[in-house]
């Protein structure tokens, strides 16, 4: 069985390379996808992740899977209507309500579009390392 892409990169959520001075980023110059970000673990590359959904939320409003989907993953790339509908089963949230960026609703969509974007889970507990990266003293998010 072949390893997805988002998981030999050690970026889960398939973050395309940019400027940003990822904690635990592999230097583009050691890059070998030349696409996509490569982090030294998945925890880095999920922390990664986490830190892009929580810009998206806290900072530029968009606050469900209907309006994060469609920046985090644009239509140039994909079925956008797939996606949703795939992260809200998967999640078990709906579409248009309201995530706030909490230990429970976080882990819920970021299990759901990992999945979505590798075909397969995260293994046990990468989740929680990557959310103690950010968040050490609580499994709830500072504001």
């Amino acid at each position: 069985m072949t390893i997805p892409r988002g998981f030999r990169n050690n970026n889960p959520g398939n973050l395309r390379i940019t400027g940003m001075a990822w904690q635990g980023k592999v230097p583009v110059e050691q890059n070998t996808d030349k696409a996509f970000e490569q982090f030294v673990s998945l925890e880095y590359g999920l922390r990664a992740m986490i830190v892009v959904l929580r810009t998206y939320i806290k900072r530029k409003g968009l606050d469900t899977i209907e309006k994060i989907i469609p920046v985090y993953a644009p239509a140039t790339e994909n079925d956008v209507e797939a996606y949703i509908q795939v992260v809200s089963l998967i999640s078990g949230l709906q579409r248009d309500a309201v995530i706030d960026f909490t230990y429970d609703d976080m882990h819920r969509l970021v299990h759901a579009m990992v999945y979505h974007e590798n075909g397969r889970a995260l293994p046990n507990g990468v989740f929680d390392r990557a959310w103690a990266m950010l968040f050490p003293k609580s499994k709830e998010a500072a504001t």
